[in-house]
């Protein structure tokens, strides 16, 4: 029968210590580097099999929450629309117009392109359809004060009018002026305000009626100092700026329509085609 192998293993201490010795056996040694060997591919494998999945799971946790966010978002514009609407629907009433309702201010869409239509004249309204505590709002509107020919607030104009555009979304029927957050928004002319809300894309948002006609509209507002109903005068303070809504940093969305056709701002106000720094 033979003898198990061995191996000896010598360490020589310090000088003052003697020196110890140890002895392996072979087979046991050989087995347990087999075993180590095995236990390391073992690990190597799971790994090989398991990281393709995990990460591909943490890709599908993202893509769910993407989702989710992406579904709250289009809750958020549907119930936006909603309130729009009914908003949209008020103001009509309120002003006495017969006006298509599938889009603000009277502007149509035709197949693929966008027609405008124009409004009936606010000057005529039917006042019978106006509630009569009302009236003197509209009686007292100071007509030739109508046009918006006043800044409504000063910078440069970063962003210029663009209503030919072929996609309707990309149509820019207004300018945008550079502003800080908090500094005064004031009325481009006398009027009432019709619209003081949030919406999905501007923000806080005002509209104002001038007669003759003419509607001014300011987006992005961090803050609306007016309320439905109330009468400015030109110059009044009407908001603060802000970059509320969908906006890549603090400025106003000027626009002005006139016979529910929008017209470029820069028209009327020559300051700002003085002020123009945009690429249209």
């Amino acid at each position: 029968m033979k003898k198990d192998k061995y191996y000896t293993i010598v360490l020589i201490p310090d000088e003052t210590e003697n020196p110890r010795t140890f002895r392996l056996n072979r087979k046991l040694l050989r087995t347990f580097i087999i075993l180590s060997l095995l236990l390391v591919t073992a690990i190597a494998a799971s790994t090989a099999l398991i990281l393709p999945r995990a990460l591909k799971y943490n890709d599908l946790v993202e893509k769910n929450i993407k989702l989710t966010r992406d579904r709250f978002k289009v809750l958020g514009m549907i119930d936006d629309y909603a309130r729009i609407r009914q908003r949209d629907i008020a103001i009509r009433k309120y002003l006495g117009l017969s006006l298509n309702l599938e889009s603000p201010l009277g502007f149509i869409e035709s197949g693929e392109d966008t027609s405008y239509r124009k409004i009936d004249s606010l000057m005529a309204l039917p006042l019978r359809d106006i509630d009569p505590a009302d009236m003197p709002r509209f009686a007292n509107v100071n007509f030739i004060e109508n046009v918006p020919t006043t800044p409504p607030i000063e910078g440069v104009v970063t962003a210029g009018f663009a209503r030919s555009t072929i996609f309707k979304e990309d149509q820019h029927v207004g300018i945008d002026i550079a502003t800080r957050v908090g500094d005064l928004v004031v009325a481009a002319a006398e009027g009432i305000v019709v619209f003081s809300n949030w919406t999905y894309r501007s923000g806080n948002r005002i509209l104002l009626y001038h007669g003759n006609d003419y509607f001014s509209v300011y987006g992005h507002n961090s803050r609306n100092l007016v309320k439905v109903h109330d009468r400015v005068h030109r110059g009044d303070p009407i908001a603060l700026g802000g970059d509320t809504g969908i906006s890549r940093g603090p400025h106003l969305h000027f626009e002005i329509w006139k016979d529910g056709i929008p017209i470029d701002p820069r028209e009327l106000i020559p300051i700002y085609r003085e002020k123009d720094i945009s690429i249209d």
